[in-house]
């Protein structure tokens, strides 16, 4: 019989030893039928028993092809090494289980035969991977030559190949030389010896080593496990798997959770959280620290290791309770809560922001709030007008689970949406309620993507409103993420805030950089932007009716030399006016500079409409404005092309048709058409 690490046995739910001479099974591992464990029993016996008990009806032929008395004699005899096999078990009444059966001829003509159940491995492949390491190899050590023999698998995992040699001390000194790291090579190599490995195993069942190798410019980390192979204790087996990524994968979780704590120990606001202490009552009566940042630990003067061992008031007996109630009820009952504290020894008064970490714990924000509270009290501000500041700088808080992807939200004015939803539930509920604008669904949609890829912190900007009667507003959505303590969930806040002003502001500021200030049509840089983004749009289509404009205001010098400039510029601003009123909102209209102007008609020879009467209204709209200045005079060039062309094209042709006006005599215009 050979003797299996546990190791081996995790492997399968059943493993056994199939004896040719006697027709028997030796059990060295079952978890269906542990009773038949460690002892000898009939095949025949076992075969009809899974055959009427637990093979699928329609498998039948598949376990009497393998596993008859008379097929796995002959497969003990034969010249096939291995052979495996799928096949499907009845699980008490509860459905079929998927098992791989594998069955190998050992030397002495016995079978070896192990199952294991598959039905995960299909399920999730990433799970399996993670539980089960990669098995690189099996090796057989012979203790008094020293030779050995290598069972490794081929590339696809399936077919395990064998490799012999002799000297193994020698052959592992030059292998670990050769592709271990060199600080681990020598001790790696010397752990790694017979002698050494059979000291180790004097009073225990496996030896493991660890072992870090070089692949090119990467790091492969091995794990190695001893044991003897059987209870004779001549031959050792050794096998090494790949633990790469679960190495790989720690050390991932090690760095960001270092950037996180660095994060808020670096913080120079308090950050602190604890779990609320409950009596046998469940009433609370104290609460215990779980993590505390250096700005904390400071401003209470106890060291943070000194602040992790003991409950908070056996610290600080005489600390006031009043607060207990209302982290009780954030812990317990998920309400956020801002309260006061007065640092008297410090002179300094905090604002406390307690929020719902998990069931039972509450995070905290300790804000300092000592300038704003002596003002306050010397101006006898009263605590609702705090309170609606407050409300007024954070309008929405909330919770995201990013593994779960539900929100629950803490605070809110919104009272038909509900306290708990699902990422899709909530984006769906706001825009039928009306409190998101639909055109802002796929930014928050984006936001929670980009959170879940791993960005620890982003701001969005929105269109929403708290309450239904009001009209859109900008909103900043602003999300952070962080590791609950006991769970290691990730989790995120959020919380908006109104930035309608700004944006607005911003807006107006856009505005103006895009506009003539004097006339307020479009600037230069501007217009022409707006005209070649217009051509581009239309560059597929073959035939067009664009029209460009190129007017200037006849003797414009002579005005301002003669009424004065500010005449002059009431002029322009006259004649910009009747641009706006002859051209329709979406024709391009921009001051090229001094006395000139340029205006780009789309599609000029549309329904209902044609270059002749476009012309016709601006000199019917002149006329008007001759009354007011009857010194004013204004000279046209007008370029149609039935082909969409380049702006340089429109620009160049119509300056040509202006030139042809001011040649006539001013004061009129001229029309080429390509």
């Amino acid at each position: 019989m050979i003797q299996f690490p546990t190791l081996i046995k995790k492997f399968c739910d059943a493993l056994l030893e199939y004896d040719p001479e006697t027709k028997k099974l030796y059990w060295y591992h079952s978890e269906r039928k542990p009773d038949l464990c460690n002892r000898w029993s009939d095949h025949e016996e076992i075969y009809e028993m899974y055959r009427e008990r637990y093979v699928c009806r329609d498998d039948l032929d598949i376990w009497e092809r393998f596993l008859s008395p008379e097929n796995i004699e002959r497969f003990a005899q034969g010249n096939t090494a291995e052979e495996h096999f799928y096949i499907r078990f009845e699980n008490m009444g509860r459905g079929l289980e998927w098992h791989e059966i594998s069955m190998e001829q050992m030397e002495d003509s016995h079978v070896l035969i192990g199952s294991r159940d598959v039905r995960e491995i299909y399920q999730s492949a990433a799970i399996t991977k993670a539980i089960l390491p990669e098995l690189d190899y099996v090796c057989f050590i012979d203790i008094e030559t020293g030779s050995y023999v290598l069972y490794y698998p081929d590339a696809n995992k399936t077919v395990f190949s064998q490799n012999t040699a002799d000297d193994y001390d020698t052959v592992i000194d030059a292998f670990n030389r050769k592709h271990v790291i060199p600080e681990e090579a020598q001790t790696l190599t010397q752990n790694m010896q017979i002698g050494h490995v059979r000291q180790m195993l004097n009073d225990k069942n496996e030896y493991i080593l660890y072992a870090t190798f070089k692949k090119e410019e990467d790091l492969l980390y091995k794990k190695l496990c001893f044991a003897y192979a059987d209870a004779t204790r001549k031959k050792l087996v050794l096998i090494r798997t790949d633990i790469s990524s679960v190495v790989n994968e720690r050390k991932l979780r090690e760095k960001e959770e270092r950037k996180r704590v660095a994060y808020l120990e670096n913080m120079p606001v308090a950050c602190v959280s604890a779990e609320v202490l409950l009596d046998p009552d469940g009433a609370p009566y104290d609460f215990r620290i779980t993590y505390s940042n250096q700005a904390y630990a400071k401003l209470v003067g106890v060291e943070v290791p000194e602040l992790l061992k003991r409950n908070y008031y056996e610290i600080f007996p005489d600390m006031d309770r009043k607060r207990l109630p209302y982290y009780y009820d954030t812990a317990y009952n998920g309400t956020p809560h801002v309260l006061s504290w007065d640092v008297e020894e410090k002179n300094r008064h905090m604002l406390i922001h307690a929020f719902q970490i998990e069931k039972g714990h509450f995070g905290s924000v300790l804000v300092d709030t000592t300038e704003e509270y002596f003002l306050t009290k010397e101006l006898q501000r009263s605590r609702e007008e705090m309170q609606r500041i407050l409300e007024t700088t954070t309008d929405l808080i909330f919770e995201y689970h990013v593994e779960t992807k539900r929100f629950n939200i803490s605070r809110i004015g919104m009272d038909e949406v509900q306290k708990s939803l699902s990422e899709e539930g909530l984006i769906e509920t706001l825009v039928q309620k009306g409190y998101l604008e639909p055109s802002c669904a796929p930014v928050l949609e984006q936001a929670f993507s980009r959170m879940k890829k791993g960005e620890s912190r982003l701001s969005v900007n929105l269109k929403a409103r708290i309450r239904k009667e009001e009209g859109w507003s900008w909103y900043r959505l602003n999300l952070f993420e962080f590791q609950t303590e006991y769970m290691h969930e990730r989790k995120t806040f959020g919380y908006l805030q109104n930035i309608n002003q700004d944006m607005l502001r911003q807006e107006e500021l856009e505005k103006r950089a895009q506009t003539d200030p004097l006339t307020r049509v479009l600037n230069t840089s501007e217009g022409k932007r707006k005209i070649k983004q217009l051509l581009e749009s239309q560059k597929d289509i073959k035939h067009g009716n664009n029209a460009m404009f190129i007017m200037d205001i006849d003797d414009f010098k002579q005005i301002n030399d003669t009424y004065g400039h500010m005449a002059g510029d009431r002029v322009l601003k006259a004649f910009a006016e009747i641009l706006r009123k002859t051209f329709r909102a979406e024709d391009i209209i921009y001051r090229l500079g001094g006395d000139e102007f340029v205006v780009f008609v789309e599609d000029a020879e549309g329904t209902g409409r044609n270059i002749e009467s476009i012309v016709q209204k601006l000199n019917f709209n002149i006329q008007g404005l001759k009354k007011r200045y009857s010194f004013f005079g204004s000279s046209i060039g007008v370029y149609v092309a039935d082909t969409v062309c380049s702006f340089e094209k429109y620009y160049a042709e119509a300056d040509k048709a202006l030139y042809e006006t001011k040649k006539k005599g001013k004061d009129h215009f001229t029309i080429r058409k390509g």
